[in-house]
C-alpha cells in the first residue's frame, strides 16, 4: 500500500463491526454544523489495492482506469450518488503533479464535507477497524471512533440486510474479527492513543446526550443540539439503501434487546460459544439456554455452515460476472478454518466420552448456556 502522511488535518474515522451503530454515529456527527462524514470510501480494504492494476496515476490513461475500477468496485453502492463530488476529485487529481490513490481518498473526504458547508471531514468504513495502524500512519491527527454492540444483536441485525449471509456463524465470527482487531490494535500500542475512542451502542442508545458530548470533546468540536435530532439535520439520503433506514429515526433503545425475539435458542447458543471471551470483556452477559434447545446445537451448526456455503457460492457467481475483485475479505475465511479446526479437535476429545463437554452440552462455565430456562 502507498505510504503517505497528511499531518495538516484531523479527519474523523468511524469503524467497528457493521450493524453496530456506525451509521447512526455517522448521522449524529454529520448533523453537527461543522462536520460532514462520508459513507464508505473503502480505501484500505479495496481502493489501495487498485495499485495492482494502476500503480502510477501519472501514467497516460491511469486516471481513466482508476475511476473505471471505482465504478465496478464492491463499495460503489456507497458512493454512487456522489457523481459531482467524484468529478471534482478527478479534476483535483488531474491538476496535481503527483496524484496518488491516497490523495484521492483525502480529496474525496474533503470535497464531500466542503460541498455540505463543513470544515471537518471524515468517513465511515466499518472494515477500517482492521487497518487502524495504517489510519494513524496516514492521518496522525485523525480521530478514530470504534463502535461495539452486543454480538447477538449485531448478528440478528445482519439477518435483515440483503448483502449479508443468512447464517449466524460467519456473522458472529465477523463481529469477533472486528472486536479482536480493535483490541489487538490497543494492545500493540497505538502511535496516538489519545486519538482513539470506543463507544458501546447500548450506551449511545440509552444515554445519548452524555455519549454525544463525550464524542464532541474527543473530536474537538463544541456540542451541537442538532446532534440530538440527527434525523432532521444530517441530510443523509438512504432512499436507495433501505437497510440503512434506521438512521432516519430518532435515537432510541428499541433495537437493544430485539435479538431475544429474533434468534432461536440454538442460534443464541452458537453465538455465545463463538464470542464468549469478547462478550465477557465488554460485559455482555450470556443467557441460559434450555437443555432441550442445547441438544439441537450440533444440527443447527451444520445448517449454519450450509447457509454460509450457499451464500459464498452465490457471491462467487456474482463476482465472476463483474470481473477482477480487489476487496480484501480473507480474514473471515481464516476464522472459519480455525472454527473447523476447533470442531474437529473437540470431536476427537469428546468421542466416546459421555461426561466430557460437547457443543450440545457445554460445561457450566461455557458462554453457550447452562441448560437452564431461557430468560
Amino acid at each position: 500500500m502507498q505510504n503517505e502522511t497528511f499531518t495538516d488535518c484531523a479527519p474523523i474515522f468511524i469503524v467497528g463491526s457493521p450493524r453496530s451503530g456506525t451509521k447512526l454515529t455517522r448521522s449524529i456527527l454529520s448533523s453537527h454544523r461543522n462536520i460532514a462524514i462520508a459513507d464508505g470510501f473503502h480505501y484500505w480494504v479495496e481502493v489501495a489495492r487498485f495499485s495492482k492494476e494502476v500503480p502510477d496515476l501519472r501514467a497516460p490513461g491511469a486516471l481513466d482506469r482508476f475511476f473505471a475500477l471505482l465504478n465496478k468496485s464492491r463499495h460503489y453502492v456507497h458512493i454512487a450518488d456522489l457523481g459531482p463530488e467524484l468529478a471534482e476529485v478527478r479534476g483535483m487529481l488531474e491538476r496535481d503533479p503527483h496524484p496518488t490513490a491516497a490523495k484521492y481518498f483525502r480529496y474525496a473526504m474533503e470535497t464531500y464535507a466542503r460541498r455540505r458547508g463543513a470544515a471537518r471531514f471524515g468517513e465511515k468504513t466499518s472494515a477500517n477497524v482492521r487497518y487502524l495502524r495504517e489510519v494513524q500512519e496516514m492521518f496522525p491527527n485523525g480521530k478514530i471512533i470504534n463502535l461495539v454492540r452486543d454480538p447477538r444483536a449485531n448478528v440478528a441485525s445482519h439477518l435483515h440486510v440483503p448483502w449479508a449471509s443468512r447464517d449466524v456463524v460467519s456473522l458472529a465470527l465477523k463481529w469477533k474479527l472486528a472486536v479482536r482487531s480493535f483490541r489487538d490494535f490497543l494492545a500493540s500500542g497505538p502511535a496516538r492513543p489519545e486519538n482513539v475512542m470506543e463507544v458501546k451502542y447500548e450506551e449511545l442508545a440509552s444515554n445519548p446526550e452524555a455519549v454525544i458530548r463525550r464524542m464532541c470533546t474527543f473530536v474537538g468540536e463544541p456540542f451541537d443540539p442538532h446532534m440530538m435530532a440527527h434525523q432532521e439535520f444530517s441530510s443523509i439520503d438512504v432512499a436507495d439503501l433501505p437497510w440503512k433506514k434506521g438512521v432516519t429515526h430518532a435515537i432510541n433503545e428499541g433495537a437493544i434487546a430485539k435479538w431475544r425475539q429474533e434468534l432461536t435458542g440454538p442460534r443464541i447458543a452458537l453465538i455465545q460459544w463463538l464470542t464468549g471471551p469478547e462478550m465477557r470483556h465488554y460485559g455482555y452477559a450470556p443467557i441460559d439456554i434450555p437443555a432441550e434447545e442445547l441438544r439441537q446445537v450440533p444440527a443447527q451448526l451444520a445448517r449454519e455452515i450450509g447457509l454460509w456455503l450457499a451464500f459464498k457460492r452465490r457471491v462467487r457467481a456474482e463476482r465472476r460476472q463483474t470481473g477482477p475483485q480487489y476487496y480484501d475479505d480473507s480474514a473471515v475465511y481464516r476464522l472459519m478454518l480455525g472454527l473447523v479446526g476447533q470442531m474437529t479437535g473437540l470431536a476427537k476429545r469428546t468421542r466416546g466420552s459421555a461426561s466430557g463437554p460437547t457443543l450440545g452440552s457445554p460445561s457450566a462455565s461455557s458462554p453457550m448456556g447452562t441448560g437452564h430456562e431461557r430468560h
